[in-house]
Parts: C-alpha cells; sequence; structure tokens
C-alpha cells in the first residue's frame, strides 16, 4: 500500500525508524517515586524524504504519599513533533509533516480516610502550538479543574465519581492573529463540564486501569461561528 493508505497508486516503501530512550526512576513504592524519561521516534522513508519526521518526548513524574494518607502529586509531558498521523493532527489527515508541540502539567492532592474513602482534587494546564501560520488558528490553551471520590470495595478495585470542568481558549482567534478572519466574538472559546462514574482497578503496582461512563456539556462562550454557522 502506500504512505496515504489510499488504495490507487499503491507502492512499496521501506520506512526505517530509531527509538532511542533515556529513563531515570527513583522509587520507594507505587505511593512514593521520582521519574524522569525522555524518548524519540526518528522516522525516514528511503524513496519519499519529505515525509521524514522526528518526535521528541519529555516526562517528569512526583508523588510523596504521608504516612496518615495524604499525598501530592505532579506530572509533566512534553512533546514536539511533525507526526502526519498523530491523533492531534486529524483535521489535516494526510497532510504531511505539520509541525506542532505540545505541553500537559497537572497537579493533584488527596487524602484516604475512613479506610474506603479517597477524596481528590487536581489542576491540568495544557498548551498546544503549531509552528505554521496557516495553523495557528488551532493554537489553544486548556486549563482543566476535577474533583474525584473513590469507593474501595475490594483491596485493588474502588467505585469513581468524578467532576471536571476544562476552559478552552485559542488565542489566536481572539486576537485575530489568524487567516481565517476568526476574532474574539467568533472564536471556539468554550466551557467543557463532564461528569463520569466508573470503577478504577490496580492489580499490581506497575498495572492500573479504569472504566467510566460519562456525560459532558460544551458551553461555547460566542454564539456565531466565523462562518456564520451558530455554535448553539
Amino acid at each position: 500500500d502506500n504512505i496515504y493508505r489510499d488504495h490507487t497508486d499503491q507502492k512499496t516503501y521501506m520506512i526505517y525508524k530509531a527509538s532511542p530512550s533515556l529513563r531515570v526512576v527513583y522509587e520507594k513504592d507505587e505511593r512514593n517515586y521520582q521519574r524522569l524519561r525522555y524518548n524519540a521516534d526518528i522516522f525516514r522513508y528511503n524513496t519519499y524524504s519529505k515525509n521524514d519526521y522526528e518526535t521528541h518526548m519529555a516526562s517528569m513524574a512526583f508523588k510523596y504519599t504521608s504516612p496518615k494518607g495524604y499525598y501530592v502529586s505532579l506530572q509533566e509531558h512534553y512533546t514536539n513533533t511533525e507526526d502526519p498521523y498523530d491523533t492531534v493532527n486529524k483535521y489535516k489527515e494526510n497532510m504531511p509533516l505539520v509541525h506542532r508541540w505540545y505541553n500537559r502539567a497537572s497537579a493533584a492532592i488527596g487524602v484516604a480516610f475512613m479506610t474506603r474513602y479517597l477524596l481528590e482534587a487536581s489542576y491540568e494546564h495544557f498548551v498546544l502550538r503549531y509552528g505554521s501560520f496557516v495553523d495557528k488558528f488551532q493554537d489553544m490553551n486548556r486549563h482543566a479543574a476535577s474533583t474525584r471520590l473513590l469507593y474501595r470495595i475490594l483491596p485493588k478495585t474502588a467505585l469513581l465519581a468524578e467532576y471536571r470542568l476544562e476552559h478552552i481558549a485559542y488565542p489566536r482567534q481572539d486576537d485575530g492573529d489568524n487567516d481565517r478572519g476568526i476574532t474574539s466574538d467568533t472564536s471556539q472559546n468554550n466551557l467543557f463540564h463532564q461528569c463520569y462514574v466508573g470503577v478504577t482497578f490496580q492489580p499490581t503496582a506497575k498495572v492500573n486501569g479504569f472504566f467510566k461512563l460519562g456525560v459532558g456539556h460544551k458551553q461555547y462562550l460566542n454564539d456565531e461561528h466565523w462562518k456564520q454557522d451558530s455554535y448553539k
């Protein structure tokens, strides 16, 4: 098949990938640790070099838990990429080499009480920036606050209830610095309310997961889209 997953013009390509990585870990247990990591994916095409790209990722994670059950955790993940098939790039699928970077930083504080309960509050800041001016109308800032309550029903399994509020803003749309004619009166800025219930599980110190069902409501801060469509 060809690299654009099209049924026409089929060709054979050789794609070479190198994935160097570095990891530094100090880990007392699953409740107290410090982790640093860097890894990269480097892709080279043998006959279609204009699609060569690299993805560089760096991350940090920290968690401290007191003997009384209070804990604080910090995480940060940074990615710099031109990957044409990443989910962040789906609005321009099959358009090669859209350079962008994004960073997600979060902090959480929680406490376990009454043996079976855990209450947690968290904050997350996500930034997405594109390299080319024609893509910059999609530059985004997202602030998210959430709270969740867990009730342990088994030693490694708990019921979950969570509320999350996101404020999503597009700075290049607000200041009119884009090629789409978008202004602060037609920007995609919105509030996103989300509620979830579900189950979390952690069978081992390094394996965990969850199953959640939820409902969300997105509230746009403007009435009219820049294409004269309604956001409502």
